[in-house]
């Protein structure tokens, strides 16, 4: 089973439905002292079965922020517990702060096998924050890869964090857009082959899938740039392979 979700961000619009119908006083309290925060949330969930031993989650989202605060999350998480399942979660969140002055950016990949044979999980994140100079931004950039109780399984989890400086920069065009799901779906591609335990040893599995993810960080971080007219703040990639 396999599912897809793409979301363009229309937060401005949104974003003044919801203060609209929330509670006036409060909410002019803080805008009057710049306290609303803009949340905004990507989550690629895996969870095959029994039932569905083969089970696949993509989330694409493009989200808008005019917020003075900003906290950003991206998670893809993928649990194989039963023989012969097989998860794979991917998330890609491009976030924009248009006023943000301050921001709290998290993304994490987490994949989890637990069966007694020829189980496997991956998860893939992919997180992109584009923020106007001077800003300041707390990033966070994880991922998580466990066996328990496991014969012939693997879960690899890779977690990819790039943070731009820009001034006003264009939103990704159509283009733009196609280019990184592309990218994307490269970085899947080598990561489920770098860590392939039918083709590497562990060590060497590990060692390959550091090298691709290195690579991948820097064709990231290339597109990001050419791609907003900005500057890298922070970029970061982290990869766990079991």
């Amino acid at each position: 089973m396999r599912t897809r979700t793409t979301t363009a961000g229309l937060a401005l619009a949104l974003g003044g439905i919801l203060v609209a119908t929330g509670s006036a006083a409060a909410t002019g309290a803080a805008a009057r002292h710049g306290d609303e925060v803009g949340t905004v949330d990507a989550v690629a969930s895996s969870q095959p079965t029994g039932a569905h031993p083969t089970d696949s989650d993509e989330v694409v989202k493009y989200r808008w922020k005019d917020s003075r605060r900003l906290k950003a999350d991206a998670v893809a998480t993928s649990s194989a517990v039963c023989d012969g399942c097989s998860g794979d979660a991917v998330t890609l969140e491009v976030v924009y702060g248009w006023r943000t002055r301050s921001a709290t950016a998290d993304n994490v990949a987490s994949a989890w096998s637990s069966c007694g044979m020829s189980c496997g999980a991956s998860a893939l994140s992919v997180q992109l924050v584009v923020l106007p100079r001077g800003r300041t931004i707390e990033a966070n950039n994880r991922a998580l890869a466990l066996n328990a109780a496991c014969t012939e399984c693997r879960s690899v989890a890779a977690a990819y964090q790039v943070v731009v400086a820009e001034r006003g920069a264009k939103p990704l065009s159509r283009a733009e857009r196609r280019e990184l799901e592309a990218l994307v779906a490269q970085l899947h591609d080598q990561m489920q082959t770098a860590t392939s335990a039918e083709r590497f040893g562990r060590r060497a599995a590990k060692r390959q899938a550091a090298r691709v993810t290195r690579a991948g960080l820097e064709d990231l971080a290339a597109f990001a740039v050419d791609a907003t007219g900005g500057s890298i703040e922070r970029k970061d990639a982290d990869v766990r392979v079991r």
